[in-house]
């Protein structure tokens, strides 16, 4: 990932300060893809670990 910034990208993506984890977890995700001015949040990646499914399945028998 480089160092720089997709300042289109950015204007035309703005989360805001009080945005819910369930939409900065989406923005982050794509922001990520589209722009290299910095990583995702330790509190960002944490809130997408703790949806994964801890056993890998689909929760069927």
């Amino acid at each position: 990932m480089s160092n720089s910034i997709n300042a289109d990208w950015h204007r035309d993506h703005v989360l805001g300060s009080n945005a819910p984890m369930a939409d900065r977890i989406v923005w982050h995700q794509e922001h990520v893809q589209v722009c290299g001015c910095r990583p995702i949040p330790e509190s960002v990646l944490k809130a997408i670990a703790e949806q994964e499914p801890k056993n890998g399945g689909s929760g069927g028998k």
